[in-house]
């Protein structure tokens, strides 16, 4: 399984503030998608 890294997901925002801004929740929502897909029994998962 790949998920889009916080990188690939904070792209698109503009301008560059709301882009280093966004990280931190990002990162949490990686980490819940992440819990997810490990307690369905995923066991390799990747950061594109």
């Amino acid at each position: 399984m790949t998920l889009p890294g916080p990188s690939e997901v904070t792209t698109q925002l503009e301008p560059g503030e709301a882009r280093r801004g966004s990280w931190p929740a990002v990162i949490v929502l990686l980490r819940a998608e992440i819990a997810e897909l490990i307690a369905a029994g995923a066991r390799e998962i990747q950061l594109a």
